[in-house]
Formats: structure tokens, C-alpha cells, sequence
């Protein structure tokens, strides 16, 4: 078990340092995080190893399982189990999740705002959310972690720990009633296309999934092999195969590369 561990030693720091970026540690929070996933990894003679048993699953595949328990783990012992504030309870599930997005994530008001209407699939407009985020004084409570914040400054991570980057939602630019039309039909269609890729996601495999999720985050084919065990040259012809069967799926269901352009042609899609 020693030997699969030194065999797995770069590819475990890799999966840990990506999985880090959701909740935009520091250098050194990620470090702390990557030494304490290698003590779990070998304390009790790699109990963890012996754990696997190879029938469900590749071992990289059972290897990320691993390294996100570990990651939520260690992330609940840094911030502490989260509990949503009596403002936030007083105004119901909505408010409660957007303040876990603000507060305890992170998130800046625009990212927050499109993982809820995207990946929670909330209906509520940006004024709605407004009104609820004042009425449980999110902007009063934004976290400020410093070396997050200078880190952020040189890439333009939408995720912001800083007051500055909450835009004042009373201070925006009254729509006209031709842009509030556009504007819901640009969402009523990002809606039907990730609705469309969600359900195509789904008819695919563990394995294939994986490589979706690799090729999106720009790992390379070979790093790809390397993690499900196989050869770089017929994972090439199964890759294109995976993408024509999203196409195919999403086109049955009514979606056409021009709804996928316009999702894209917008900045805050």
C-alpha cells in the first residue's frame, strides 16, 4: 500500500490543489489541506487503500471520492459547520442559501446570483434576491480574508471576500421594459440549455463524466489516460464520441447550437 501511495503521490496533490479552488483557499491553507488528506491517506497502515475494492470504480475514481470527503471535512473544521443567521431563518430557505453563497462561500453578488438561478434553479429576479440580501443584511456581513483578497487582484476571480465587490443592487440602472423582456428570455433559454446539458450529463457513465469534468478544467488527454488506466490514443476517438452524444441528446430535446451561442454571447451567462 505504501508503493500505490508514492504511485498516486502527484496525481493526489493535483486532484487536492483543483478541488482547493471552490473554496479559494490560500497557498498555504492548500498545503495545510494536501499534509492533512496524506496523514488520513496513511494513518492505520492505509486503511483508506485497503478500502477499495475495485468493483464499482477505477482507483482515481475512488482516489476523488476520497480527496472531497477529506476536502469538506477539513473545510468544516477550518469555518465550523455552517448555521444560518435568525435574519436568514426568519426569511425563509432562499435567503438562507443565498447567505450560505455570500457568507460562507464566498461568493460576490453576480456569482451568487447565477448559481442560483443555474445551479439551484431559483425563479427569483436580481431585484427580488436584492431585496432579500438587504433584508438580511448580507452586505453589512461580507467576510474579508486578506490574502484571499490579494490573490484575487491579479486573476479576477469572480468569487470576492471584499465589501467592494458587492455592487449596491439600489444603485443599478433602472432597465426599460425592452431590456427586462430580453433579459428574461436570455434566462428562460441559459434555463433550457443547462437543463438540457444537466439531462444529457446524466445518461453518460462515472468514467465518462470524469472526462467531461477533466477536459473542461484543461487537463490534458494523457493526464486523463493516466487517471482511468488507459491508452492516450483511443481515449482521443471516445472523447469526440462523448461530445457528439451531448450534442445529439441536447438537439433532441430542443436545443440548437444557436441557443447554446447566445447563452455563451452574454458575459454574465
Amino acid at each position: 500500500m505504501e508503493e500505490l501511495f508514492r504511485a498516486h503521490y502527484e496525481y493526489l496533490r493535483k486532484v487536492a490543489a483543483h478541488a482547493c479552488r471552490k473554496y479559494s483557499l490560500s497557498r498555504e491553507e492548500v498545503e495545510d489541506f494536501i499534509q492533512t488528506l496524506f496523514a488520513k491517506i496513511v494513518a492505520d497502515d492505509y486503511a483508506v487503500l485497503w478500502k477499495f475494492r475495485g468493483e464499482k470504480c477505477s482507483l482515481k475514481t475512488y482516489l476523488n471520492v476520497v480527496v472531497q470527503r477529506a476536502l469538506l471535512d477539513h473545510i468544516n473544521h477550518l469555518w465550523g459547520k455552517w448555521r444560518p443567521s435568525e435574519e436568514a431563518k426568519r426569511l425563509g430557505p432562499l435567503a438562507m442559501l443565498l447567505e450560505q453563497l455570500m457568507i460562507r462561500d464566498g461568493y460576490g453578488w453576480d456569482a451568487a446570483c447565477q448559481k442560483l438561478w443555474i445551479d439551484h434553479r431559483v425563479q427569483a429576479t436580481e431585484s427580488e434576491l436584492a431585496d432579500l440580501a438587504i433584508a438580511a443584511k448580507l452586505f453589512n456581513r461580507l467576510p474579508r480574508r486578506p490574502e484571499v483578497a490579494e490573490e484575487e487582484a491579479g486573476r479576477g476571480d469572480p468569487r470576492r471576500h471584499t465589501t467592494d465587490s458587492a455592487p449596491n443592487p439600489l444603485a443599478a440602472p433602472v432597465e426599460s421594459a425592452d431590456e427586462r423582456v430580453l433579459r428574461e428570455e436570455r434566462r428562460r433559454c441559459r434555463d433550457r440549455v443547462w437543463a438540457a446539458l444537466e439531462a444529457a450529463m446524466a445518461t453518460l457513465t462515472d468514467e465518462d463524466r470524469l472526462i467531461v469534468r477533466d477536459h473542461l478544467h484543461e487537463f490534458s488527454v494523457q493526464d486523463t489516460a493516466k487517471r482511468i488506466g488507459c491508452d492516450p490514443k483511443p481515449l482521443y476517438r471516445r472523447i469526440k464520441g462523448i461530445w457528439k452524444k451531448l450534442r445529439v441528446h441536447m438537439m433532441d430535446h430542443g436545443i440548437n447550437p444557436e441557443d447554446v451561442e447566445d447563452v455563451l454571447g452574454h458575459g454574465d451567462d
